[in-house]
């Protein structure tokens, strides 16, 4: 496969939302857990730390679908992930409710580098 066809798919699984949905459903019973103990020590806090731990998940995602077809993780995609984020949350009633996940984003992309060592040490154990 050349780098033009794996770049469509990359950037086409971005921009379908496909790492979204994905971090939605990871995170949905871990959220489910955690959330009345957040809802308990601050209001909407459990809501502000779900969209920021789904953004990074997505980021992740996104940075494993890019290893996979070995391209560059570079400025673009995060941007582009935001991108699709805001377009998501303005559909659903508003853009100010995706400063988290935009945060857990670039925090995925800052630490996806230093988290790979670790999954690739988990994963070779298995």
């Amino acid at each position: 496969m050349d780098e033009a066809t794996r770049l469509i798919i990359a950037y086409g699984t971005l921009f379908i939302g496909i790492p979204l949905l994905t971090a939605k459903v990871l995170w949905f019973v871990p959220g489910a857990i955690s959330r009345p103990v957040f809802s308990l020590i601050a209001r909407e806090l459990d809501q502000f730390i779900g969209a920021a731990v789904e953004g990074f998940l997505a980021q992740f995602l996104t940075c494993l679908v890019f290893q996979h077809f070995q391209l560059p993780v570079a400025w673009k995609v995060p941007i582009a992930l935001i991108i699709v984020t805001l377009i998501w949350n303005r559909a659903g009633g508003g853009t100010w409710g995706a400063l988290p996940s935009i945060l857990g984003i670039v925090s995925g992309f800052f630490l996806y580098p230093q988290l790979m060592p670790v999954l690739a040490r988990y994963t070779a154990g298995a």
